[in-house]
């Protein structure tokens, strides 16, 4: 079984991109865990991170709540890293230059042997040639 791990911008971008390559995967993703084929993880800090995203992507507030609710209602595990992991995610953001945020995604990934996924291009090129990520590019950039 598949074990995907999502982050905020890839949640936020599938949601306002309806219509992109970013929701189609997502949409995909979802579709597979209906059939048992794959495990959808978050982290503990995702949804603080996506409702951040959504107060300030967007002006309308009643908006923003009915989206959290969305997402909430999304079959997501939150997967609670270990200390190891967390100080591998430390040691990773010093040695790339990216934020701990960014980079305990990946460890994640690459402690259950599952994949990333992002639309941060910015991480995926400091991190390139580590594997376990998968850059889904939107049209456009939140």
């Amino acid at each position: 079984m598949q074990r995907c791990i999502l982050d905020a911008s890839f949640i936020l971008t599938a949601a306002f991109d309806v219509h992109g390559k970013v929701a189609k995967t997502f949409e995909q993703l979802f579709q597979d865990h209906k059939k048992n084929q794959n495990t959808l993880y978050i982290l503990p800090h995702t949804m603080l991170e996506i409702a951040n995203g959504l107060r300030f992507s967007q002006d309308n507030e009643k908006l923003s709540k009915e989206m959290m609710q969305r997402v909430l209602a999304l079959p997501l595990e939150i997967f609670k890293p270990s200390l190891m992991q967390m100080e591998k995610a430390i040691e990773l953001s010093y040695a790339t230059k990216t934020t701990v945020y960014d980079a305990i995604y990946h460890v994640v990934a690459i402690a259950l042997d599952g994949i990333f996924y992002t639309c941060d291009k910015k991480y995926v090129l400091a991190t390139k040639g580590m594997g376990n990520i998968s850059l889904i590019e939107p049209k456009r950039t939140l």
